[in-house]
């Protein structure tokens, strides 16, 4: 891990803990990565940006954002 991503990590981790999901998730989507956590962080970050689209394709916005902060608690240690 690079020390860019040190600090990333540890900007996710405060703001988790201080309860902004929302911010911690959108600073995990700017993370780099092709695997399936960083694919399950971006889609809920889109999800949360704009479910009425998701909504029209069938698929649940709450859903895809609570996958996306599953997937961040396994990649940064984070508590659910």
């Amino acid at each position: 891990m690079t020390t860019d991503d040190t600090i990333t990590a540890h900007i996710i981790a405060s703001l988790w803990a201080e309860g902004d999901r929302a911010g911690a998730l959108a600073r995990a989507a700017q993370g780099r990565g092709l695997d399936a956590d960083t694919s399950r962080i971006r889609l809920g970050i889109s999800a949360s940006l704009d479910p009425e689209f998701y909504r029209a394709t069938g698929l649940d916005p709450d859903k895809l954002i609570a996958d996306a902060y599953a997937a961040m608690s396994r990649r940064y240690g984070l508590p659910l």
